[in-house]
């Protein structure tokens, strides 16, 4: 079964490729605004100028059946790369038109005399939403065009976005159990602007913390905690928990108060959730947040659109028994991500699976622990089976930037692609300043690990990194690509980085037999790493 719905009349469609699947009626799949160039500037609040922009294509179809795609390109090209390489799939090319076939569901790009303006197809699995969900309490939108604003979710609700169907706005839930996001469609952040009065997180505003008052559990006695842009101040132990509201009204008085950006979805102090299928597009800011939340799914969710500053893809907070899986992810910021934040950081990080994503890093890092990592521990994580296909600072990194004891951490049989025609990371200090790219191609590091108090630092108080793996990883370079850089550094005596194990690192399908081989930096304050 082939399932296919064409875009909404009332929504802007792509005009770079048309698309025909198995030899039906052509027409246009959507478009997305992404970026067009690696230049990053910190914090500047307003949204990002748009002439660091390109439009690309996208569009989502499910199948249990193999299904032929084809192509029509709106310009000539000579060179036509569809990635994740490790599917190997080759296109037939005649003209502009570009036909191949795909067999099982996953994301796919499509990229034509390199990465700008490429198509992405998401395969999904044939799935009925409205028969799974029959007899629950659902709040359903249907194909066409749906402004919706910020939807708060209460317990055992479900929502389907259909495919075919476009909503405009966010979904928000608070202590809540139960709560499902479902179906095809997208959900599109477009709607929120950003301004120099707007702010990324709950604890986190460009000038000052809000002082919270926290327990010292030791004495029973309340203290403060602040925090100010230049100088931070904890009275009374070396660091202290942050504390937000955990109710629902308390929570969203306390975002409205500081002008919270909301993202695209955002799921608080919730269990047993689910976020299946959907398609984010164009957040403000991180677009999927589960914080100190326990039991959540994310499945087959996809992100792309994502230029603005900041917009990360799925980022989790202090949070347990969490499951992504089978995702694309291409943010203009650091795609799939563990933070520990203010605020939530009674809250430990474990029992992490991240599983089958393909990864498309605009800026940042592809897989990342930190930097933030408000947090006693990070434990019990691993990272699998993936697809980074294109990079831009880190792939494989592992940021300790607070106090947690980051251990027990896996990364595995992961698949990295780099391109000769990879753009330098760049920040702009002047923000009347073009990006003019530098005359060396900078390559995205491999592998990263280090612990160090910084400029994303709250607790000011040194953490650990110890007993991880990283094993069975693929590298492919282009022709002129040389080897990329890793890194693996401890802080300080006592606060060491030690018990790293990385085998079976396999470049351009030739095993790497020496540490030497993998241009791997280390430190005095970095022991015992077992290469095979």
């Amino acid at each position: 079964m082939i399932k296919y719905v064409l875009p909404p009349e009332k929504e802007a469609v792509s005009h770079d490729f048309q698309i025909s699947i198995n030899g039906e009626e052509k027409f246009y799949p959507y478009e997305a605004r992404v970026s067009a160039m690696p230049y990053n500037t910190v914090w500047p609040g307003c949204q990002r100028p748009i002439e660091q922009t390109e439009l690309a294509s996208f569009y989502a179809f499910s199948a249990d059946e193999p299904t032929e795609i084809t192509l029509y390109a709106n310009k000539d090209f000579d060179e036509c790369i569809i990635r994740p390489l490790s599917k190997n799939i080759k296109p037939e090319i005649v003209g502009r038109k570009i036909t191949f076939t795909v067999t099982k569901c996953g994301q796919y790009t499509v990229e034509l005399d390199g990465f700008h303006n490429a198509f992405h197809l998401f395969v999904d699995p044939a799935r009925d939403f409205i028969q799974e969900t029959k007899g629950e309490d659902v709040i359903y939108f249907g194909p066409g065009v749906h402004e919706i604003g910020d939807v708060i979710l209460k317990s055992n609700q479900t929502v389907i976005v259909d495919s075919g169907a476009v909503v405009y706005g966010s979904f928000h839930a608070v202590s809540k159990n139960n709560v499902k996001i479902l179906g095809y469609g997208i959900i599109d952040g477009s709607r929120e602007v950003r301004s120099d009065d707007t702010f990324l997180l709950p604890c986190d505003r460009d000038t000052a913390y809000p002082e919270y008052e926290i327990i010292d559990e030791e004495t029973h006695t309340v203290k403060k905690w602040s925090y100010n842009h230049t100088k931070k101040v904890v009275e009374g132990f070396p660091f202290a928990y942050g504390k937000l509201p955990h109710e629902e009204k308390e929570l969203f008085d306390y975002l409205d108060k500081y002008n919270i950006l909301k993202g695209n979805i955002r799921l608080y102090y919730c269990e047993n959730s689910v976020i299946d299928g959907v398609i984010c597009r164009d957040s403000a800011t991180f677009c999927i947040i589960p914080a100190n939340c326990t039991n959540i799914l994310i499945d087959y969710v996809k992100t792309i659109g994502m230029w603005r500053y900041n917009s990360d893809g799925i980022d989790v907070f202090n949070s347990s028994n969490i499951t992504v899986r089978n995702c694309f992810l291409r943010n203009f910021d650091d795609c799939m991500v563990l933070k520990g934040i203010k605020g939530f950081d009674k809250g430990n990080m474990e029992n992490i699976l991240m599983k089958n994503l393909t990864v498309w890093c605009d800026w940042g890092r592809a897989l990342e622990i930190g930097a933030e990592t408000c947090a006693d521990y990070y434990r019990n994580i691993i990272f699998e089976d993936c697809d980074l296909i294109h990079g831009a600072h880190i792939l494989l990194d592992i940021q300790n930037g607070d106090r947690a004891n980051v251990s027990n951490v896996i990364f595995r049989n992961i698949r990295c692609e780099y391109t000769n025609r990879q753009l330098p990371t760049i920040y702009q200090n002047d923000m009347t300043a073009p990006y003019v790219p530098q005359v060396n191609t900078q390559q995205p590091n491999l592998i990263v690990m280090e612990s160090y108090c910084g400029t994303f630092s709250r607790d000011m108080r040194l953490g650990y990194i110890h007993d991880v793996t990283i094993e069975d990883i693929f590298v492919h370079l282009e022709d002129g690509v040389e080897m990329p850089n890793s890194k693996i550094n401890g802080a300080e005596d006592g606060h060491n980085t030690y018990n790293i194990t990385i085998k079976n690192v396999v470049v351009n399908d030739k095993k790497l037999e020496n540490i030497e081989d993998l241009k791997l930096k280390t430190n005095e304050y970095t022991h015992d790493i077992f290469f095979s």
